[in-house]
């Protein structure tokens, strides 16, 4: 028997961007992770492009975000601008809470505009390692609300050291 998104223990809001996305039913990379992360527990997901990796933690992320806090909440750290705009328009597309943004930062944009952007709705920040940085040490980005931090593509980002 084939689970649906809802079997998984997803909100109505989220089954209804999946639906709207074409998403009628989950990988079986999704039928593992998201349960599983939705417990509370930490996880490690190795799986080709394509899978369903990004959705796979997006989903739990955006439902059990806090809707009503202020600053970021997410980080999630990419290995390069282009996963950073994949990453962030998938965001952007599943988040059932409007009011709460979400900010992509990397190289090549400008880092004024960027620190415009990190006000208190920025709620889900995707970006390169250095980027982020940059905005912490500029103090345009404040971690200390921060409840969940993705490494994306941690292979690739540890063989750049």
């Amino acid at each position: 028997m084939s689970q649906s998104f809802t079997d998984l223990g997803l909100t109505p809001e989220l089954v209804a961007g999946l639906e709207a996305m074409g998403l009628e039913k989950p990988t079986a990379l999704q039928v593992e992770v998201i349960p599983h992360l939705l417990a509370g527990r930490d996880a490690v997901i190795e799986a080709p492009s394509g899978s369903g990796r990004t959705t796979s933690y997006a989903l739990p992320i955006l439902q059990t975000l806090d809707a009503e806090a202020s600053g970021a909440q997410v980080i999630v750290l990419v290995g390069g601008s282009d996963n950073a705009i994949r990453a962030g328009s998938l965001f952007q597309l599943l988040n059932p809470h409007k009011h709460l943004r979400v900010v992509s930062l990397y190289a090549g944009r400008s880092l004024a505009r960027e620190a415009e952007q990190l006000d208190e709705t920025a709620a889900i920040i995707i970006g390169t390692p250095p980027r982020i940085r940059e905005h912490v040490n500029r103090e345009a980005l404040s971690l200390d609300n921060v409840q969940f931090v993705v490494i994306e593509d941690i292979d690739y980002l540890l063989s750049r050291r």
